[in-house]
């Protein structure tokens, strides 16, 4: 079975996202409040199975780097 490529864009925008849904777009959020654009809600809504682990992948070493620099 081929792997299946990560497409970079797709990934960034997954750690761009808060994922609480928004009812009066009907869509996600940025992390700083902006909401996604219909564009950036069907873009992340078709990331692969293998984007999101990519993206969990990231957040894991995120959350690790913040915890391991707190004072």
């Amino acid at each position: 079975m081929p792997e299946t490529e990560i497409r970079p864009h797709i990934v960034a925008l997954l750690c761009d996202a808060n994922f609480k849904y928004r009812r009066d777009t009907n869509t996600w959020s940025h992390i700083d409040g902006r909401p996604f654009t219909k564009e950036e809600q069907a873009t992340a809504l078709h990331a692969t199975r293998a984007e999101f682990e990519e993206f969990a992948a990231q957040h894991t070493r995120y959350m690790e780097y913040r915890q391991a620099t707190q004072v």
